[in-house]
Order: structure tokens, then sequence, then C-alpha cells
């Protein structure tokens, strides 16, 4: 699922949620004409702000990568090329968007269960991590969107980050 997020004055605002059969369809993903029209109806609403969410997959809390569209994730949903439409879109519109790339691992594991058993496996991980974060800041910074959420839901990973690369 791919989700937009909006925010303004009188709280937060959710739109876009699409089934993998809308997605494949073609029919609403992010930055489509159906995105558009959330985005539009939303800012009726007062929304101000979005947040463009790519994901990255982790299978499990012990992998070491983190598969995305810029290493090999050619599945997922979220490219680059929706993520700049998303964007223009919003701007478009007037609103403020944060990118917040996230993770995702299979239920029910979350984020927050990410863990490794040596200092290499967390060194692995940061690098995969690293690889990831720093592809959606330099987008951010093609796109002008003034905001990067990262960190979030970390878990054990904060622990960890004295091995980071």
């Amino acid at each position: 699922m791919t989700s937009l997020f909006c925010v303004s004055e009188s709280g937060f605002h959710f739109s876009g949620e699409q089934t993998r059969n809308q997605r494949q369809a073609g029919q609403q993903h992010t930055g489509s004409p159906a995105s558009l029209g959330s985005l539009r109806e939303l800012r009726r609403l007062g929304a101000d702000s979005i947040a463009i969410m790519p994901f990255g997959f982790q299978r499990t809390p012990t992998d070491t990568a983190i598969v995305w569209t810029g290493n090999g994730g050619q599945w997922i949903a979220e490219t680059d090329e929706r993520m700049r439409a998303v964007t223009r879109q919003g701007h478009q519109l007037g609103m403020s968007p944060m990118m917040k790339p996230h993770l995702w691992l299979r239920p029910p594991e979350w984020p927050g269960s990410i863990d490794h058993n040596t200092d290499r496996e967390w060194a692995e991980w940061f690098t995969s991590y690293r690889d990831f974060i720093l592809h959606y800041a330099r987008l951010s910074e093609e796109l002008k969107i003034e905001s990067l959420s990262i960190g979030r839901g970390r878990g054990s990973v904060a622990d960890a980050a004295r091995v980071s690369p």
C-alpha cells in the first residue's frame, strides 16, 4: 500500500490508500491524476503539507540489506518518478512536502525490532540504511523539499549507532 498524509492547522488528513491491484492497473498510484484529485480535495479542506513516504523493505529483523527502488526493488511502487510527480503536484497546489523514507518489515515485525548479533552485521545494515536515506536526501534536494524525516521507530538501532560506518 502507498499512503499520502497531509497536515493542516486542524490536524492530520489521510488520502491515497491503494491496493496492489489498483497500483498494477495504474489507476491510483502516487503522482497520478487520481492522486492530484485527492490532493486538491485535501487542499480544499485546509491541508497545507504532505508527507511523501517511499518504502524500503527488509524481510526479517536480522537482514542486513534494505531493498528499495534504487537497488533492485523494481517491483516497488514508489519510484523516483512518482515521488517527483507527487511533489510537483503538491508544490503546484501550494503545499509543503516532507520526504519520509520508511522501512517496512513483514508483520508482525516493525522497524523497532531490527537487531543484529555482531558489530559487522550492524555495520552492513547501517551501510544499506545510509544508501537508502542518502538517495532520498538527494532526491529531496533536487525537488526542493525542505523537510526530511529519518530514524523514526528504530528501537535497538539507536543503541547500535556506535558502529555505524
